[in-house]
């Protein structure tokens, strides 16, 4: 990477808040593909094509997770996600729920586990924010 451009962003792009740096990269990359920023769903509504996203690479990582030895597994035994798992969560998702994922985590100065674990959590029970406090039979 050419030094010209890593000064830029450790004198500047760094210095943004997450929300500048986001728009940012928003207008780069529609400035690379000619898209309209129309086209980029910004809402903080989940449709319900987006829960079900989550809810099926959701599927897909446990599937994965099954799989592996159990010394490697701790969601079982500590209810909580851990910061590998939710490392291989994200890899799973559409670049799309990861941005959003991602994004909100800053938002709210969460650890990305914990914003994955409410989101999950909360598809499930709706008055749930984690893991141990989530009963899917309590219904939505």
């Amino acid at each position: 990477m050419p030094k010209a451009i890593q000064e830029l962003y450790a004198q500047v792009i760094s210095n943004l808040l997450t929300t500048e740096r986001l728009q940012l990269a928003i207008l780069t990359l529609n400035g690379l593909v000619k898209q309209d920023v129309a086209v980029i769903d910004d809402s903080d509504t989940w449709t319900e094509k987006d829960q079900l996203d989550l809810a099926t690479f959701s599927l897909q990582y446990a599937a994965l997770v099954s799989q592996w030895s159990s010394k490697f597994m701790q969601v079982e035994l500590l209810e909580q996600i851990s910061s590998k798992d939710a490392e291989v969560i994200l890899k799973l998702l559409p670049e799309r729920i990861r941005v959003a994922i991602i994004a909100r985590s800053k938002e709210i100065d969460y650890p990305i586990e914990a914003t994955l674990e409410m989101a999950i959590a909360s598809f499930l029970d709706i008055e749930a924010i984690s893991f141990a406090d989530c009963n899917p039979n309590r219904g939505y």
